[in-house]
């Protein structure tokens, strides 16, 4: 089941609870996040519209962007039930106001690769830094044996452990870098 609302709750405890071994700033509370959502469309999208109804759904919460900003990179779809996001290549999108505000759009390329999992981190901290930073992979998923996603444009390529592991070391969240409070799978069997 996907409620992107349940996400935003899980957010706001994240955000209210700091990192095991930080100390909390001032007050018990960060002053501001950057959640990043890496949604690949898939079937999900092009069958059912499931992720535009997420995003829809994500808008309707409307984030204090002051303190709180949600970004999401689309693709893997053939097709998207939104005239707002094209199916030919991969967008980044700031969740505010009544639609989705596209910050870029780039060629297509597989979501199954840990390099564009890091470069979207990478964009994503650079134009939205933040006190706090959580991550949420949307798609399909089989667990820890098959990996995470289903990139419909690319023959299913799907981010396997290893892969997942390499996007993270290569991104502001690597051995030295910033923190990554959390990453929740909007997937299925990824809690093994």
């Amino acid at each position: 089941m996907r409620k992107p609302l349940a996400w935003l709750l899980l957010c706001a405890l994240a955000f209210a609870i700091p990192a095991l071994g930080e100390a909390a700033p001032a007050g018990g509370r960060y002053g501001t996040q950057t959640i990043m959502v890496y949604m690949i469309g898939s079937d999900l999208e092009s069958g059912g519209g499931l992720a535009t109804s997420d995003i829809s759904e994500m808008l309707r919460s409307r984030p204090d962007a002051s303190r709180v900003n949600v970004v999401v990179m689309t693709g893997g779809s053939q097709k998207w039930m939104t005239p707002r996001i094209s199916a030919g290549g991969i967008g980044v999108y700031h969740i505010q106001g009544r639609s989705p505000a596209e910050l870029r759009v780039s060629e297509s390329a597989s979501m199954g690769e840990a390099s564009t999992l890091s470069g979207f981190l990478e964009y994503a901290v650079g134009a939205f830094p933040a006190d706090s930073y959580g991550l949420i992979l949307w798609d399909h998923a089989g667990g820890p044996m098959v990996g995470f996603g289903m990139d419909t444009l690319y023959r299913n390529d799907a981010l396997t452990m290893p892969e997942l592991r390499q996007a993270l070391r290569a991104s502001p969240f690597g051995e030295g870098g910033l923190r990554l409070e959390w990453v929740a799978f909007d997937a299925c069997l990824m809690g093994s």
